[in-house]
């Protein structure tokens, strides 16, 4: 599997990065230097401020205590509101559809951290039964269907988000959801077995495979995380806003609020 870099947000959730195009830039030697000797000239200047006026005394009390940093809640209210859209009829969900609370996770069946969120997931769907619905979209970190990516990260993530669409097309979108993220290492022949293993209709999903319809939506759900700012997998929205964390105690905290407040 090859190297994924990782970006950690406030609650220091891992996610795969979808990486920048390769740029150029070049230093000269002499360049190098002057920016040296103007660093030791900054140093000696700091250190003879030191010595001159002493260490800096601590500002006054305020009253207001010390400020900490901004709760996984404060930081999902301060987010914009955004149109996150998603189809009953095209995209995979679960729970009711007049829920309170829609979670929209945009992920990579070949990130390991999107296989960790989707534990997550479920374990928010398990706590407020009949108050959470959980839509999934696709983001592959894959060139051969994502067109927004500087360099390939994942070799089989389209492969297998156009896998998990056909068979949704027999109803076991999410059979083959869990399935897939059950993987250990992901690889074609893997990836193969698993439509043999959930006793799909052999016929019906090569017909689907060959099929260019499921990769399509799958473009489509590229796009609209695009559109939406998505920067790495997974990314979960809840009601319109982006979550910082994908981490089921964050998403608690969220749901919490949204549930109490009726928003």
């Amino acid at each position: 599997m090859s190297r994924k870099r990782r970006s950690r947000g406030q609650s220091g959730t891992a996610k795969a990065v979808v990486p920048e195009p390769a740029g150029h830039s070049s230093e000269s030697s002499s360049g190098g230097a002057d920016k040296l000797a103007i660093g030791v000239a900054v140093l000696g200047l700091g250190v003879l401020l030191y010595v001159v006026f002493g260490t800096p005394k601590p500002p006054a009390p305020s009253g207001r205590g010390v400020p900490t940093a901004m709760s996984d809640v404060d930081a999902w209210q301060n987010a914009p509101v955004q149109n996150v859209t998603y189809s009953p009829e095209k995209d995979y969900a679960v729970g009711p559809e007049g829920a309170p609370v829609t979670l929209v996770e945009f992920s990579d069946f070949e990130c390991p951290y999107c296989r960790d969120a989707s534990a997550e997931l479920k374990r928010v769907f398990d706590r407020y039964p009949g108050k959470v619905r959980i839509v999934f979209r696709n983001y592959p970190l894959d060139t051969s269907c994502n067109r927004y990516l500087g360099r390939p990260v994942h070799l089989y993530a389209c492969r297998a988000a156009k896998m998990a669409r056909c068979a949704g097309a027999q109803d076991r979108f999410w059979e083959m959801h869990d399935a897939i993220f059950r993987i250990p290492e992901m690889s074609l022949g893997a990836l193969d077995a698993l439509a043999e293993n959930l006793n799909l209709s052999a016929d019906a999903f090569s017909a689907c495979m060959i099929d260019e319809a499921p990769m399509v939506a799958v473009r489509a759900d590229i796009d609209e995380g695009k559109r939406l700012g998505v920067e790495g997998t997974p990314t979960v929205f809840v009601n319109g806003r982006q979550a910082p964390s994908s981490q089921a105690e964050s998403l608690f905290s969220i749901v919490d609020r949204v549930v109490a407040e009726g928003s």
